[in-house]
C-alpha cells in the first residue's frame, strides 16, 4: 500500500531540505512528509520553495508524480523542461519551469546569496507565500 502525508510547519530549529539540500532556517515554512512507497517507509523535509516547485512539475509533466519525493533534483538534472519532453506545454510555462530549475540548482538563492521569494502556488495562484527574511535584508528591515 502506498501513501504519504505532508504538513506545513514553521521551523523552530535548522533543518536540511531533502530536495535541494539548503538549510531551512528557524522561522521559515517547511513541509515534512512521511509515507510508504512500495512497502518502504520514508520521511523527508522540503523547504517551501521545493514544495511549490514539485507542484509546478506535477502540473506540467504527466510522467512526474508529486509522490516521488526527493526526485525534483533528478527531474532538473535530466532537463525534462525542454520542448521535446513536454510537448504542448505553453512557452511561458516552460520558461517558468526553466527559471525555477535554475533557482533550484542555486538552492533558491540569488547571485548575492539572498533567498529568493517562494514561487506562486499553481493550485492557489492568488495567494503569495513569503519566505522568512534572512541575511542583511532582515537586519535593515528591522532597524526602522
Amino acid at each position: 500500500m502506498n501513501f504519504a502525508a505532508t504538513k506545513s510547519r514553521k521551523a523552530r530549529k535548522a533543518h536540511t531540505c531533502d530536495e535541494c539540500g539548503r538549510i531551512i532556517e528557524p522561522g521559515e515554512s517547511y513541509h515534512p512528509t512521511a509515507g510508504s512507497w512500495e512497502s518502504d517507509f520514508f520521511t523527508i523535509k522540503a523547504c517551501a520553495h521545493c514544495n511549490i516547485f514539485r507542484k509546478h512539475i506535477n502540473a506540467a509533466d504527466d510522467c512526474y508524480f508529486e509522490s516521488y519525493y526527493g526526485d525534483a533534483s533528478e527531474w532538473v538534472a535530466n532537463g525534462y523542461y525542454s520542448a521535446g519532453d513536454l510537448p504542448g506545454l505553453p512557452w511561458a510555462q516552460r520558461l517558468g519551469l526553466f527559471r525555477m530549475a535554475r533557482q533550484f540548482e542555486r538552492r533558491w538563492r540569488d547571485r548575492n546569496g539572498a533567498l529568493v521569494p517562494v514561487p506562486k502556488d499553481p493550485d492557489h495562484p492568488a495567494e503569495t507565500i513569503e519566505a522568512a527574511p534572512t541575511g542583511a535584508a532582515s537586519v535593515i528591515q528591522g532597524e526602522k
